[in-house]
């Protein structure tokens, strides 16, 4: 079976997360707004992959509704740190890799919801 483009969606967004997360700690010296970005961010994939052994259709939604809680956490998280490091690195050439990232995680809320609406 192949996978969904959920599952595909969350694992790419979730390794981006972490090369987020790795360049914050690396090169900004920001730990607390990019471990909690990290933290539900991967947690996203996490979910979706649980969802896939469901016991059943509400059990597969409410794992698919909990995954669609933590990508908002994510959205909230991800613009507190872009926030932040705009104010501080606002002509960073690094913020703009921010914004892509943001975009992928719009498109995979996207895909989130779609897949509640039609389970």
């Amino acid at each position: 079976m192949d996978e969904s483009i959920l599952v595909k969606k969350s694992y790419s967004f979730a390794l981006k997360v972490i090369t987020v997360y790795k360049k914050v700690i690396g090169e900004h010296k920001e730990y607390v707004l990019s471990k909690q970005l990290l933290k539900a961010g991967t947690a996203v994939g996490a979910l979706i992959r649980e969802a896939e052994f469901a016991q059943s259709k509400p059990d597969f939604i409410s794992k698919l509704s909990i995954a669609l809680k933590e990508s908002n956490k994510t959205a909230y998280w991800f613009s507190l740190l872009v926030f932040h490091l705009l104010l501080i690195f606002y002509s960073s050439l690094f913020v703009f890799h921010l914004f892509f990232v943001f975009h992928l995680f719009l498109t995979l809320r996207f895909v989130l919801i779609f897949f509640l609406i039609i389970s």
